[in-house]
């Protein structure tokens, strides 16, 4: 017997998101062993020795203005269909609702019934974009979704406050399972921590007591960046890491805005660096800047994965009272919230940092929550729902 095709599609690069492939272990655990991605172009492996085959497809083969980006945007869907229809699987994830519309096209007509799963990363019809959607393209989008929810197996959504907010936009009850966005534990290299550490305080003139803020991610408008940089030049005893890759033009005006506000010095911008290392890095700092802004309500319903990586790092979070960054450091105690927007409040949270009792607090708490915030535990209730399907097929 054929071992049925699990199969996951991205429209970005499957390298960008390693939550795809936390979810494909997951299947894989389930029970899947027939495992393919289709995505955009830009793979970076993930695994030394991964459990799925990958098909890249260019996303604009004929150009990236005008007339040649639409026409390459329509052939690259086209043979996204064509791709994930010629390899029938019997399940298919998709990554957001783009991926998921790929899925649901691509088995159409089938004899054999397929499954879908929508991958809903983030809170859609709340998205953010450098280019605000209008109505008319917010309308559309809201009609796709409510119909391919229905016709899902079931949605993995990251919290339960988009949940409950997807349910009341479209008034369903649709199956589902909550998988917050936890990252796997990684080793930290204290030794190789300690020589960052000493490199970054060099470079900022810091001394060894000196407080360092580390922002990790993609380096992009809405991240709380920007205020880093202004506390920073209020007081004069922190230093900021941005860790990170990004639009070279961004990049570009955030050490503009470093030299406005004269702390050129104290603010290292450091390129993204590999999985393996990356907790080895953010544990060199001391906290972790969460400090998403309010620019949409996907932002202000996140909860990013940023968030955890710090506390696997060992570091106090510094986060935006939003309601799932807050429930989180709330409930086990390690770190503060704060207005993302008033540079008055999150001055006043770091000198609470400041204070001994407080911070060695934190950091207890931080060692305790990062034993039971890991992945391990997180993935057990998708590893169960996908074991369902597993099932069903055979």
């Amino acid at each position: 017997m054929t071992e049925p095709v699990f199969l996951k599609i991205s429209l970005y690069a499957f390298g960008q998101n390693s939550r795809d492939q936390r979810e494909i272990e997951a299947a894989y655990e389930a029970g899947f062993k027939n495992i393919h991605v289709i995505s955009a172009t830009g793979l970076k492996e993930l695994h030394s020795d991964p459990i799925w085959e990958c098909t890249e497809i260019v996303l604009k083969p004929f150009g990236d203005t005008g007339f040649r980006k639409l026409l390459g945007n329509i052939s690259a869907f086209i043979n996204f269909i064509k791709k994930a229809r010629a390899l029938k699987p019997k399940v298919i994830s998709g990554h957001d609702i783009f991926g998921l519309l790929i899925g649901y096209l691509s088995s159409i007509g089938r004899r054999e019934q397929t499954y879908l799963v929508y991958d809903a990363h983030e809170y859609e019809m709340g998205r953010f974009a450098i280019k605000q959607r209008n109505s008319i393209i917010k309308k559309l989008i809201s009609l796709v979704e409510k119909f391919l929810i229905k016709r899902s197996s079931f949605s993995i959504i990251v919290n339960q406050t988009i949940l409950k907010r997807m349910q009341n936009d479209y008034a369903l009850n649709f199956p589902y399972v909550v998988v917050r966005n936890i990252p796997v534990n990684r080793f930290i290299d204290y030794q190789l921590t300690n020589k960052i550490r000493q490199d970054w305080l060099k470079k900022t003139n810091l001394h060894s007591e000196a407080m360092l803020l580390v922002y990790h991610g993609i380096v992009i408008p809405g991240r709380g960046i920007e205020m880093g940089i202004r506390v920073c030049s209020i007081n004069p005893k922190i230093g900021l890491v941005i860790l990170g890759n990004g639009n070279e033009s961004y990049i570009n005006e955030l050490k503009e805005f470093c030299e406005l506000k004269g702390v050129q010095s104290r603010v290292i911008f450091v390129p993204a660096v590999t999985g393996d290392v990356l907790i080895s890095y953010i544990a060199a700092g001391n906290i972790g800047l969460s400090l998403i802004q309010p620019v949409s309500l996907s932002y202000y319903y996140s909860l990013p994965n940023k968030l955890f990586e710090a506390l696997h790092a060992g570091n106090p979070v510094l986060g935006s009272n939003f309601p799932e960054i807050r429930k989180v450091i709330e409930e086990f105690e390690v770190g503060l919230t704060c207005d993302p927007t008033d540079v008055n409040e999150v001055i006043i949270a770091l000198d609470h940092f400041m204070e001994p009792n407080l911070m060695k607090k934190l950091q207890h708490n931080v060692a305790m929550a990062k034993k039971e915030l890991t992945w391990d535990k997180e993935k057990l209730t998708l590893i169960e729902e996908f074991k369902k399907y597993r099932n069903i097929i055979n």
